[in-house]
Parts: structure tokens; C-alpha cells; sequence
């Protein structure tokens, strides 16, 4: 039964100690509390026994070469067409030190879990929230599918160099992580985060990709009267992904999932003006999470597409949930924390 399962175990561990750290007595222990959480994901993700994708991808360890193969017999990238270049060399690096499945997987959930820790640090106000976020966000999207769970990771990070207005180390992790799942080469588009959008855009945007999500069928429409002007692998991919999605298993547009992401969007589109004054990397981070809000709508009768970009962006929601916690009054910051707890629950 769930309640009995490690999952909710950590969740309630998780929820005590951002409980924790939400107080103003136990702010200073943050690090500590923030440490401890990555300690328990890494232990969770590294010793994950079933999860989805991850047979696939032991497999491909398991027939990945290491470095020192490769120099002698050169790679067999070309043996994982539908596998990115840049996580195989990544498996290869890993398979020259060990051929361990369970050392693998450390390897790539301190690897990931890492670069989220050092990120929420910077930019959320309750790095510990963060991280319970994150846990519940993981556990529904990301805990076998390590190709996706390293750029979204990366993703966050992009966030912290853009916002420092580190832009060399910005387009070099852009390619690094494209180099692994080619999604990840539209995170270019969060350089327009530098910018302060006006409330009336995103409304605007939000109520457009609605409409298009409710109309049906208007991107399926398009990209079959111009597909025949994209190469013929393009056109033989887009074919594969309109099977996939259009009038099968595409997304739902009332469901869970929709309502929280409607309702995050727009209970952070009520208070920008207060999050703007009171987080410089606010703007950032409002930009990600609409986008990943509006790719949903727009894309929703491609499932693969919408699930491959929508939630490589809603990762920034463990960034803006406690940015909206903070603005809350402190004496009711307890009832809103019990909320969050039955939202990510749920």
C-alpha cells in the first residue's frame, strides 16, 4: 500500500524537515537540512529497483564501451540511434571506472540531485521546500528516465548562470545538455527571462493556448499542410509523433495535471508585481514555468512532444511554489505548508 511504501516515508521525512526550515529558529540550520535531503534522494534514485525506462537504460550501459575500448576500437554510438551522442559518451565515461548498474546510477543521481541542490540554494528562498517539490516532481516524471531528469537538472542551473549573467558558461551547458536530449536545445529561449513581461502578455498567451488546446487539431493541421516542405526524416518523425498523439493517448486537457499547472500560473500571475519587487531571478523563473505551462496547451494533441518539453520546463514549479510560500503571512504559513502537502499528495 502507498502509505506504507518508501516513497511516503520520504515524503513525510522530507515535509518534516522543510517544515523545519520555514521557521525562523531552524533557518540557519538550512545547509544541513538541505544536505540531508540530497543524501535521502540520492539514496532513493541510486537504489531504485524498478522504475520506468530503467531497464532500457542498463541495457545500454551494459553494452556501452569505456574510453579506453573506444580509443582501441573505436565507438558504437551508431548501435543507440535514438540515443543522444552526448549521455553515451557520458555512459562511457562511467564505464571506464565501472561496470556497475547500481554505481551507474549513483553516479548519475549525484550527478543530477547535485546540480538541483547547488541550484535551489541560489534561487529559492526555501531551498529545503525545494527539494520536497522536487521529490514529488521526480518521483511522477523523472525517476528512470535519466536522460530527461540530467537536462532538466541542467535546466536549473541554466537559470542560475543567466540570472548571474554568466552567458559563455550558458551556451556551453545548453549544448552539453542538448548533447544528451535535443529538447533541451530550446532552453535557449530562457534568455527572454532577463526580461520583466508585462502581466497582460502571459494572461494573454495562457488564454490563447487554451483556446488552441480546446479547438483541437489546429497544430496537427498545420504541420500536415507544411510538413511536406521539412526534410524526409523530419517528416517521417513528426508522422510518428501525430500517430502517438492525435486522437489516441493525447493529453487530456481537464485533468490534475492541467488544473495545478492553470492554478500555479495564475495565483503567480496575481502577485508578480509583489514577486518581482521581492526576487530579482523571479522574472526567470516565471518564464520557464509559463512556458512549460503553454507548450502544454499548445502540443496537447501530441503526447510525446507536450510530455518531452512541457515537463523538462515545469521543473521551475520547485522554484516558484516557495517564492508564492514566502509572500504568504508568516502566521499562516502553516496552513498554507498543509496545503502544499495534500497538493503534492495528490
Amino acid at each position: 500500500m502507498f502509505f506504507f511504501s518508501i516513497y511516503f516515508i520520504i515524503f513525510l521525512w522530507l515535509a518534516t524537515l522543510s517544515l523545519l526550515s520555514i521557521t525562523v529558529e531552524a533557518k540557519k540550520y538550512t545547509p544541513f537540512l538541505l544536505f540531508i535531503s540530497f543524501l535521502i534522494l540520492v539514496l532513493l534514485a541510486g537504489l531504485r529497483a524498478h522504475s520506468p525506462d530503467q531497464p532500457s537504460y542498463n541495457r545500454i550501459f551494459m553494452y556501452s564501451l569505456s574510453i579506453f575500448e573506444i580509443i582501441e576500437y573505436g565507438n558504437n554510438f551508431d548501435d543507440f540511434p535514438w540515443i543522444q551522442k552526448g549521455f553515451l559518451a557520458l555512459y562511457s565515461l562511467i564505464k571506464t571506472f565501472t561496470n556497475s548498474v547500481v554505481v551507474m546510477s549513483f553516479v548519475i543521481a549525484t550527478l543530477t540531485i547535485g546540480t538541483v541542490t547547488y541550484s535551489v540554494n541560489r534561487l529559492s528562498p526555501y531551498p529545503v521546500v525545494s527539494m520536497l517539490v522536487y521529490f514529488s516532481w521526480f518521483y511522477y516524471f523523472n525517476l528512470g528516465s535519466l536522460r530527461h531528469s540530467i537536462i532538466s537538472a541542467f535546466l536549473l542551473l541554466l537559470a542560475v548562470f543567466i540570472f548571474n549573467s554568466k552567458y559563455i558558461k550558458s551556451f556551453i551547458l545548453i549544448l552539453i545538455s542538448g548533447g544528451m536530449h535535443s529538447v533541451a536545445y530550446t532552453s535557449i529561449v530562457l534568455f527572454f527571462g532577463r526580461f520583466k513581461i508585462k502581466k497582460y502578455l502571459y494572461i494573454f498567451t495562457l488564454i490563447i493556448s487554451i483556446v488552441i488546446a480546446i479547438s483541437g487539431g489546429i497544430v496537427y493541421l498545420g504541420l500536415s499542410k507544411f510538413a511536406y516542405l521539412l526534410p524526409e526524416l523530419t517528416q517521417i518523425k513528426i508522422r510518428r509523433y501525430i500517430g502517438f498523439g492525435i486522437f489516441s493517448i493525447s493529453n487530456p486537457i481537464i485533468s490534475g495535471l492541467t488544473v495545478k499547472s492553470v492554478f500555479l500560473i495564475g495565483i503567480t500571475i496575481f502577485n508578480m508585481d509583489i514577486l518581482y519587487k521581492k526576487f530579482d531571478a523571479f522574472p526567470i523563473i516565471l518564464f520557464g514555468y509559463a512556458v512549460s505551462v503553454f507548450t502544454f496547451f499548445l502540443l496537447i494533441d501530441f503526447k510525446i512532444i507536450a510530455d518531452r518539453t512541457s515537463h523538462f520546463y515545469s521543473i521551475f514549479e520547485i522554484i516558484l511554489i516557495p517564492m508564492l510560500l514566502s509572500i504568504i503571512r508568516k502566521e499562516d504559513r502553516l496552513f498554507a505548508f498543509f496545503i502544499l502537502g495534500c497538493f503534492l499528495s495528490y
